[in-house]
């Protein structure tokens, strides 16, 4: 059912029930296309209201790929990367592709050194990666016990889909427990 715009009424103009039921009900019942807690109205036309139910947990409000209408989906966080191929993420290149189903995961891995001068860490990401991410590690270390006085390097593996090796390689000896924040990027 479409809005049917109200005609301009004079004094004294009969209005009978079709009237009433064409313009008055019709239009406020347009006006509500809602049937469940949640829903959204759309214009699905220059005079239609559309109802869009509500989408499930953690779904974005995004435009269908017509371009017609809204619809409930998942959010990328990453819309476009540049590189040498559109599926591996460590291509060199200046073409620009827009991936679908990238993600970012994040965490913190503990490195546990007792009178040492390197210790690696397997990282297993929380969900695995279709092709080999890109992976971040921060320059700063949150030192949990022990001391560190000496300089420090942090290294990282190839990464695999689903895991990558970090490692720390001190100068000298040291007895600590470090924490280090990771980033992987890919799809």
């Amino acid at each position: 059912m479409a809005y049917t715009t109200v005609p301009t009424y004079t004094t004294n103009q009969l209005i009978t029930a079709s009237h009433a039921n064409t313009y008055w009900r019709d239009n406020i019942n347009q006006l509500w296309p809602f049937t469940t807690a949640g829903d959204l109205a759309y214009a699905s036309g220059a005079t239609t209201l559309s109802r869009l139910g509500i989408g499930t947990a953690g779904q974005v409000l995004k435009t269908n790929s017509g371009e017609t209408a809204p619809e409930w989906g998942d959010s990328e966080p990453i819309t476009k990367r540049q590189g040498g191929d559109a599926s591996d993420w460590w291509s060199y290149g200046t073409d620009n592709y827009t991936p679908s189903g990238s993600k970012i995961q994040v965490g913190v891995t503990r490195f546990t050194i007792s009178s040492g001068v390197t210790d690696n860490s397997t990282i297993t990401f929380p969900e695995a990666f279709t092709n080999k991410p890109i992976v971040f590690v921060g320059d700063g270390l949150k030192l949990i016990s022990g001391s560190v006085g000496s300089e420090c390097r942090i290294w990282i593996g190839t990464p695999a889909t689903d895991t990558v090796v970090i490692q720390l390689t001190f100068a000298g000896a040291v007895t600590a427990t470090i924490d280090v924040g990771w980033m992987a990027v890919g799809d």
